[in-house]
């Protein structure tokens, strides 16, 4: 059995239909038990937030079973946040609590959550952005249900793209423009 702790987003919702998919078609080869845990705020990076996730975190570890197999879907940023401290914390709590877990960290996935702050003004973006499209994201979560390596933490690669291109994307490009393609 394949269970999806309160998948939230987009990335949620994608994995719950290939989960959907795959148990339909029987493409889902599992051990006796397995747990996704992408349920997360990221929206709020306050430090009481993140320390009140943090814990729903630890409660749902304690209450489960030694032989679980869990895969936990963290992050890849490199921000000096909340978020990331206690996404990390977490990591190192799972990692600790269960031999089956996994831990995946995962770049900033394109979707219509992920850049608004952009494209809203209320966010300047710097540096560069590591992006991944929302398929190879799960497909990436999937990929180690049936892992069966040593390896115990798990990064996805994407795409890093200059934070100074992004922001042209949403300031230099009209959305409602004519094409300038000749046909």
């Amino acid at each position: 059995m394949l269970i999806l702790r309160n998948g939230r987003g987009a990335l949620g919702s994608k994995l719950s239909a290939i989960i959907q998919e795959r148990h339909l078609s029987h493409e889902l080869k599992l051990r006796p038990r397995a747990e996704i845990y992408h349920t997360w705020n990221i929206d709020d990076k306050s430090e009481t937030t993140q320390a009140i996730e943090f814990e729903k975190f630890s409660h749902f570890l304690k209450s489960r079973e030694a032989s679980l197999r869990l895969i936990f879907v963290s992050t890849k940023s490199k921000a000096d946040d909340w978020y990331v401290h206690y996404k990390q914390q977490a990591e190192v709590l799972a990692l600790a609590t269960f031999t089956e877990t996994f831990v995946i960290r995962i770049p900033t996935i394109i979707g219509k959550g992920s850049l608004a702050g952009i494209r809203n003004g209320s966010l300047t973006p710097w540096g560069c952005y590591e992006l991944i499209d929302l398929q190879a994201a799960a497909n990436a979560v999937f990929d180690l249900v049936n892992y069966n390596g040593l390896r115990r933490i798990h990064e996805v690669s994407g795409t890093t793209v200059p934070a100074k291109i992004i922001k042209s994307l949403f300031t230099d490009v009209p959305t409602n423009a004519p094409s300038d393609r000749s046909t």
